[in-house]
């Protein structure tokens, strides 16, 4: 007499297990490098809107743009140039995982007398201004802009500023 095959042997259910276990292992490691993709993203979002902030407030002339080399929080830079007077605690507590490099010095014109513009050594100001979020080298925005020294080194030898 013959018995039937009637279940699953240990070795079939031990095999399935391992299937399982592996599926789920690799599930799980996609998830976690979707959600570090993921925040990565919304810091440097964050870092980006920062970064234009502090450049829209330079570029508009409310705040003075001095010469400078220095590395703070980016709260104590808003604070400083009172960009956050009107926010609550809540909207400037996102901004405390965030420190800004803000170097400006005055940029060298002379190659533009080759185009025939002549401009003071100081007419213009180099602005690079970096958001860091992370101890990675990789976890920055950077922003390098020329913005006009109004300080009174406007154009020299009549060259209009239209034509700038």
């Amino acid at each position: 007499m013959q018995r039937g095959s009637r279940g699953f042997t240990l070795i079939e259910i031990t095999i399935a297990i391992i299937i399982l276990a592996t599926s789920m292992t690799v599930l799980i490691a996609l998830q976690s490098a979707s959600i570090s993709r993921t925040l990565r993203d919304r810091n440097e979002q964050q870092a980006m809107l920062i970064a234009r902030s502090l450049m829209s407030s330079f570029e508009s002339g409310v705040s003075p743009l001095e010469l400078q080399d220095r590395e703070v929080p980016v709260i104590e830079l808003f604070e400083e140039l009172r960009i956050l007077d009107s926010a609550t605690d809540v909207e400037k507590i996102r901004y405390n995982d965030f420190t800004a490099r803000l170097v400006v010095d005055y940029w060298d014109t002379s190659a533009l007398t080759g185009l025939g513009i002549e401009l003071s050594a100081e007419a213009l100001k180099r602005v690079e201004l970096s958001i860091f979020w992370g101890p990675n080298p990789n976890d920055s925005f950077n922003i390098l802009a020329f913005v006009p020294n109004d300080e009174g080194t406007a154009v020299e030898e009549g060259v209009d500023e239209e034509e700038l």
